[in-house]
């Protein structure tokens, strides 16, 4: 998609909330507990040559934070701390790197207008931090993050009501990559970590 077709898509969900931003807004957070079954990490040799390997499943904590103009569209966003996961841990001999992921971004979730059925697609995007262990940084002068976004969407469905606060019951699934670059004396390279992602938790609508 080029630039301008971007922009008229961003204009147009900007377009969609302007009658119900009069009204007041609410607020929502989400605090969910997620898992990693299925991971890849990407690598790219000094000759070009892109290799995939698996990486060991992955906990993560994501909390997000909602406003919301309209029945629609919700703006907002989050951090997430996706725990140490190791490289070629299914290879015969495994090399001892793990890494560690922070990602910071905004996110948009869109409302579907399924009847009876709360369903929401959702996309973010930001930076992600990364940590890498001592086998990961051996060799390397400089290891830092780069471009995070995730692509996916969910369930929220609602439990229970009360004048002010609604509590509802949070599915979330969807697939993010994670930049990571690093550095030595004579390169610099740019690998990719991306996960398939299974989240569950708690939302407060106020």
């Amino acid at each position: 998609m080029n630039y301008k077709k971007k922009i008229t898509l961003l204009a147009l969900l900007a377009l969609l909330s302007i009658p119900a931003w009069a009204e007041r807004p609410s607020f929502h957070s989400v605090t969910l507990f997620g898992l990693e079954p299925y991971n890849i990490y990407q690598r790219e040799s000094s000759d070009g040559e892109k290799s995939r390997y698996f990486m060991t499943a992955g906990m993560s904590l994501v909390q997000e934070f909602y406003i919301s103009p309209n029945d629609l569209l919700s703006f907002g966003a989050g951090v997430r701390y996706m725990f140490e996961r190791s490289i070629d841990e299914f290879s015969v001999v495994s090399s001892g790197e793990k890494l560690t992921f922070i990602p910071i971004y905004g996110v948009l979730k869109i409302n579907l207008p399924v009847d009876n059925v709360p369903l929401y697609a959702k996309l973010a995007a930001g930076y992600n931090f990364v940590q890498g262990n001592p086998a990961f940084n051996d060799g390397k002068t400089g290891v830092w993050g780069g471009f995070y976004y995730s692509v996916g969407g969910g369930v929220d469905y609602p439990f229970y009501y009360s004048e002010k606060t609604r509590l509802s019951f949070i599915f979330d699934m969807g697939w993010s990559s994670n930049t990571v670059n690093w550095e030595n004396d004579s390169s610099r390279r740019r690998e990719h970590y991306m996960s398939l992602d299974l989240l569950a938790g708690l939302g407060v609508r106020f």
